[in-house]
């Protein structure tokens, strides 16, 4: 009997087939140039960087043969190799930045190799140059330096250097890079000026899908820091790297055995302190690894892991008017429709793990294997009151006005100056949901004579699963005076104090739920370097090809308990007070902008709905509508060169990547045509293939020692996100909505010129400017009666809503970076390091709106860029102690766009400004001691409607300061 193949063996057989056929094109061109060369002769050079207790393995120092022209840089475990190097004596140069270059005359013999080990050498202490806070920006800028593309690095010990809790916070710090909040926390990451849908992460180098149903931006808030080696922000792409971001690719390196020698362990003991709801909250994680020795090998096989274990409870204050105003010309009588005041209460545990294996097998191949694992369980409850304001008409006599009807007539909205009556739901949302991030990455890497092969097999998923629970619970009440509100960023209710009696609202729904998401990708990956001589100059020739298939499901169940008092229900049993969180009265929510009421609780309302049969209150269409399943297969293929022409490096190449995707979904119609009523539920499957051919080209000059000129043009492409791509579509009536998987992808030619500059130990400016022209960018668009009938179905249409891509979008910048350590200065001033960066970018784009049927135009920015975005710093460092006071502050920027057609509605996010401060004692050796202050400004979180607009409120939320207390012991 046959064995039936996993997914995965299946996977890897299309893989290798499809990689055959891909690379044959570049390998003929490969070849080609190859039968073209003379090969080098056998003679070669190897060795490693230490420091000088031979703890540590230095990365990103450059070795150059001066005579040939010939420079490599050290690896992570601090490793070089100049193979095939031609008979003959040269001069060997090793160079890092904050370092002395030392200088070695170096005989080349045929077939033998050459091994010179250097030892990092400085007039500065130990502490300082390897172990220190300024060590740690050092080692970056080295990176940053030896790096073909334009990149920002942070290394693990830096991330300890800032009161960052998570991944994301951490590349907040680096030029160019902002975060989006949520809670109070940094989640998404934005890279200059592009939000998070417009950039990629990857794990160890392989692609990480997205737990989040609609997006493809991963919430890197979910990865706890604990876990990294370093993060690698690329802002310009060469060919050998998937061409899906706009902004810039995200790269998490976990950490390996091999950045160390021998053992070594870090633990840390952290307690995290809320201001708001003055909790404290628990952190544990531990690092370990250790080098042992297999067969004929020494420290040939490395085995390193990392735990982390973080629960912080935690909550703000939110209140929100959803961009709710009706504008007049006279401020005096623009009137607020709707605001809602929130009250949550959150906790959130993340759990991380990871193991990697790195094994020598011998001088050509090391084989790696790196694994991660991320679960981010965050837990909310949401009380909210919910004011929908109106006013009555009245006569000239006061008396209200009745329609034809008899019925009361009434205008939406209050100014702010007059009192009304008022809609009043008091709701409650109780749920927990736990995103899980998995990757595993097996590779390795051949080097032999003048070939380099490197090949990666790489399997991800992300989930997000949130259990049956409480999707929102409603008591409403009618109020029919005395409401009205202060109009400010915190807007304050005015209303009797009948309005925040239990007893007052009467239960209208309980809405439950629960839903799953899954992605997964898998990718394999297949490179080849072959290193000749182009008119006595070196040439690396590499080309290979990638694999990557990914399927993305949702599943999402919907219950919704109405019309209870037909089942039963008495009056008495609907009242608001039987569901308090208790009887006493004395449960009343903590509010800080006003009175809010008694807080719901949930078990008593999931009581009361348990004797039901559950099948009779499932929603059926908002339950399939809600589901999906998408497949993406991208098969691509490249080729590039990297010429040393003297003081010049040339990096071109081109990229092919291929496109597959189909998606299917439910679409659901309810309509009247030709006096028919049509009811149905039907599977829609949709299929978009395409192809980019994208070539790019990086050039870096030296200008002496310490300045660099780079300059890149690269071409990208970046797919829409799965809720502009879904294959739903819901049609009531003359109105429908629906989402469109024919979207074309959006491409990206990027251009960007700059200047770096090494000063020594620390010390660094750089100058860049940057320009991206973008096409067919996707925005949400109400096609309104112009929608074509094949897509929303026969009969008139009034409203259309669907994504649709723009014609053209530009986006420029200038980012400057800069830092200085004062190691020249006499004590006590040569322990102060200063560092600061600066981005101001400027988009514009044009969106199409329907107005009286006919299509206009408004230009806009590209939602989340800011106009300024910087970071500055100021530390002060000995071997005993370190002080670090840090500021990121981010321009207002566009959220989104609520009304095409009035940018009056458009919401956006004010200026933020964020102060925290780190001290660290060193206690010994072994034994670090540190404080953390963060959000010390008490800086909020503040949405306003329309460019400028800042007095009326779309959303204001508050969290307050926050501080943590630890201890670290390290050994090493």
């Amino acid at each position: 009997m046959r064995a039936k193949k996993t997914p995965l063996a299946s996977f890897l057989q299309a893989s290798l087939q499809k990689i055959n056929a891909t690379t044959t094109h570049a390998a003929a061109i490969g070849a080609v140039t190859l039968l073209s060369q003379t090969a080098f002769a056998d003679g070669s050079v190897s060795g490693k960087l230490s420091d000088k207790s031979g703890s540590y393995g230095i990365e990103g120092a450059l070795v150059t043969v001066k005579e040939l022209n010939v420079q490599t840089s050290t690896n992570r475990d601090g490793r070089y190799n100049l193979p095939s190097l031609p008979n003959g004596e040269y001069t060997l140069e090793l160079s890092y930045v904050g370092a002395d270059t030392q200088t070695r005359a170096i005989a080349i013999t045929d077939n033998a190799i050459l091994v010179e080990h250097f030892t990092l050498s400085s007039n500065a202490t130990e502490h300082v140059l390897v172990i220190g806070e300024a060590a740690s920006l050092n080692k970056a800028l080295n990176k940053q330096r030896a790096s073909n593309n334009i990149v920002s690095i942070v290394n693990a010990d830096a991330i300890g250097n800032y009161p960052d809790a998570n991944t994301s916070e951490a590349l907040q710090r680096l030029p160019g890079v902002s975060v989006e909040n949520d809670q109070g926390e940094g989640r998404y990451v934005r890279i200059r000026g592009l939000g998070a849908n417009f950039n990629s992460v990857t794990i160890n180098g392989s692609k990480v899908p997205s737990p989040n149903a609609g997006e493809r931006a991963v919430a890197l808030d979910t990865v706890p820091s604990e876990l990294l080696e370093s993060l690698e922000v690329t802002k310009t792409l060469t060919p050998d790297m998937d061409a899906d971001s706009l902004g810039g690719t995200i790269n998490v390196k976990s950490l390996s055995a091999f950045d160390r020698d021998g053992r070594f362990y870090k633990a840390t003991l952290e307690t995290n302190f809320d201001e708001h709801t003055s909790q404290a909250s628990p952190k544990l994680s531990l690092t370990a690894s250790d080098l042992f020795s297999i067969g004929d090998g020494a420290d040939n096989f490395g085995v390193a892991g990392a735990l982390s274990w973080y629960e912080r409870k935690f909550g703000s204050d939110n209140v929100e008017t959803g961009g709710a105003w009706d504008f007049a010309d006279n401020a005096a009588d623009t009137r607020l429709e709707e605001f809602e005041q929130r009250d949550y209460t959150i906790s959130r545990e993340r759990l991380g793990a990871s193991l990697n294996f790195d094994y020598q097998a011998n001088d050509v191949t090391n084989l790696f294997l790196r694994t991660l694992y991320s679960e981010y369980t965050d837990a909310e409850e949401r009380q909210a009151n919910v004011i929908e304001m109106y006013q009555f008409e009245r006569d000239d006599l006061g008396e209200i006005v009745l329609d034809d009807e008899g019925d009361e007539e009434t205008s939406d909205g209050i100014p702010a100056s007059e009192t009304g009556a008022a809609t009043i739901a008091r709701e409650l949302k109780d749920r927990t949901e736990t995103m899980k991030i998995k990757s595993l990455v097996l590779g390795g890497k051949s080097e032999w004579d003048t070939w380099v092969i490197d090949y990666k097999l790489g399997a991800s998923q992300s989930s997000e699963h949130t259990p049956f629970h409480i999707d929102g619970a409603v008591f409403e009440a009618d109020f029919e005076e005395g409401i009205g509100y202060s109009a400010a960023k915190q807007i304050y209710l005015h209303a009797p104090a009948e309005v925040y009696a239990a007893e007052s609202y009467e239960l209208d729904e309980i809405a439950t739920a629960q839903q799953i998401t899954k992605d997964k990708e898998n990718n394999i990956q297949l490179d080849i370097t072959k290193r000749l001589q182009l008119a006595g100059n070196p040439l690396a020739l590499k080309w290979g090809a990638k694999l990557s298939q990914r399927e993305k499901t949702s599943d999402e169940e919907v219950w919704a308990y109405s019309d209870l008092d037909e089942v039963g229900f008495t009056d008495e049993q609907l009242l608001l007070s039987n569901y308090v969180a208790t009887n006493s009265g004395e449960a009343q929510i903590e509010y800080q902008f006003g009175p809010m009421g008694q807080a719901i609780a949930s078990s008593p309302l999931l009581n009361a709905i348990s004797p039901l049969d559950k099948s009779e209150y499932h929603e059926e269409i908002d339950s399939a509508i809600a589901d999906f399943t998408v497949n993406e297969d991208i098969s691509a293929a490249y080729i590039m060169g990297t010429l040393d022409a003297d003081k010049l490096r040339i990096l071109a190449g081109v990229r092919v990547e291929k496109t597959d995707f189909t998606a299917a979904g439910m679409h659901y119609n309810e309509y009247e045509d030709e006096g028919a009523e049509i009811e149905e539920l039907t599977v829609a499957s949709f299929n978009n293939d395409y192809s980019h051919t994208l070539p790019s080209l990086h050039l870096r000059y030296l200008i002496g020692e310490k300045v660099q000129l780079r300059a890149a043009w690269t071409n990208a492409v970046v797919r829409p996100t799965f809720e502009q791509l879904s294959p739903a579509k819901v049609r009531e009536g003359d109105e429908v909505e629906f989402g469109n998987p024919l979207l074309k992808p959006l491409e990206a030619s990027n251009l960007d010129i700059g200047i770096e500059y090494y000063g020594g130990f620390a010390s660094y400016f750089s100058a860049f400017v940057f320009s991206k022209d973008i096409e067919n960018f996707v925005y949400a668009i109400d096609l309104g009666a112009t929608a074509d009938a094949s897509l929303v179905g026969p009969g008139e249409i009034s409203e259309a809503n669907t994504f649709k891509n723009g014609d053209s979008a530009t986006l420029t910048g200038l980012e400057l970076a800069a830092s200085k350590q004062f190691s020249e200065l006499p004590a006590p001033w040569d322990g102060f390091l200063i560092s600061a960066n600066a981005t101001w970018t400027s988009s514009e784009a044009t969106i199409d709106y329907l107005d009286d049927e006919l299509f206009a135009q408004r230009d806009i920015h590209l939602p989340s860029q800011s106009d300024f975005s910087g970071n500055f710093a100021i530390g002060y460092e000995t071997e005993k102690f370190s002080l670090r006071v840090a500021a990121n502050y981010k321009s207002e920027y566009l959220l989104e766009v609520s009304d095409p057609s009035d940018a009056k509605g458009d919401a956006w996010v004010d200026a933020q400004t964020g102060i925290d401060l780190l001290a660290r004692w060193y206690a010994s050796e072994k034994v670090q001691v540190f404080v953390q202050g963060v959000n010390l400004g008490d800086q909020g979180y503040y949405v306003y409607s329309g460019e400028g607009q800042k007095d009326y409120n779309f959303q204001y939320e508050e969290y307050g300061p926050s501080f943590r207390l630890g201890v670290t012991i390290t050994d090493f």
